[in-house]
């Protein structure tokens, strides 16, 4: 999955734009 196609799912995931905080 490409880092500038971000999704919430991926934030979840655990993405440098977000980690998985993001999610919570």
């Amino acid at each position: 999955s490409p880092i500038y196609a971000i999704t919430p799912r991926m934030l979840c995931a655990g993405t440098p734009e977000g980690g998985k905080d993001a999610c919570q």
